[in-house]
């Protein structure tokens, strides 16, 4: 967090014509402190609950931009898959399919210890998790009408009923 306080602290001394932000951490820091910048945010799960905008059709500050909701296919029958878990109880989406960032964090930090311990970041393999946490919506699935495979529910992790 302090890098990015002091990206801002430079955009704020060398003005730019527009800045492209990616997250909602990294959003809301931007916009604490750049005020007469345009910002456009991506990324964003819940840009009006997280105060990055005060609705969907304005901003009502210097802030546009993309988010990563995906709940608004339901209307239309549309299954959909997000990588957000809260997305699937809180915003009707069918399924989750999500990695999780405590264990993310954890080989992170595994890695960075290595750096500290004296090895280049150059030698150390890049990974991914083995596994992902499966979220399946029950609700959405009636509401769309889609029949979810037993086998996917047996791999299930959690069922919102």
């Amino acid at each position: 967090m302090f890098q990015l306080q002091e990206i801002i602290t430079q955009i704020q001394t060398h003005p730019v014509d527009v800045l492209y932000v990616f997250g909602t951490t990294a959003t809301k820091a931007v916009l604490l402190r750049i005020k007469d910048v345009p910002v456009v945010f991506n990324i964003v799960s819940r840009p009006v609950d997280s105060g990055i905008i005060a609705s969907w059709e304005s901003s009502k500050n210097n802030a546009t931009g993309a988010s990563n909701k995906v709940s608004t296919v339901n209307g239309y029958n549309i299954s959909s898959i997000s990588s957000v878990g809260s997305m699937v109880p809180e915003d009707g989406v069918l399924m989750g399919f999500v990695p999780k960032y405590y264990k993310l964090g954890q080989i992170a930090a595994g890695k960075a210890i290595l750096i500290l311990n004296g090895k280049k970041p150059s030698d150390i393999p890049s990974s991914v998790l083995d596994y992902a946490h499966i979220s399946v919506n029950m609700r959405t699935a009636k509401k769309i009408n889609i029949q979810i495979p037993m086998s996917v529910l047996v791999m299930a992790n959690q069922i919102i009923r």
